[in-house]
């Protein structure tokens, strides 16, 4: 299991950012990336590489809601992700 900042483990264990950071780190993308002259390298585009989105990559939030979804393309398993984050901070008693 690999546990990390956001308090939740991701169930498959690989060495790679939670899917919760995946998930902030793509809504840090979308409030922010046109303010991106170049892309920088920060922890937001570290964790997106971390899941193979980079400059390159064509509709970077529809990629990532594939990835996210394994290919169902469904926002509700995204909701699902969310709310069993939310149910684990508040069982471990985590702000």
């Amino acid at each position: 299991m690999h546990e990390n900042k956001s308090g939740f483990i991701d169930p498959d264990g690989l060495p790679r950012p939670t899917k919760i950071e995946f998930i902030n780190a793509m809504a840090n993308y979308y409030n922010h990336n046109e303010e991106w002259i170049n892309w920088p390298n920060n922890p937001t585009v570290r964790t997106m590489q971390g899941f193979n989105i980079d400059k390159s990559t064509d509709y970077p939030l529809s990629k990532a809601l594939e990835i996210i979804t394994i290919n169902k393309m469904d926002c509700t398993i995204l909701c699902d992700i969310l709310t069993l984050w939310r149910e684990y901070l508040v069982s471990k008693n985590i702000h």
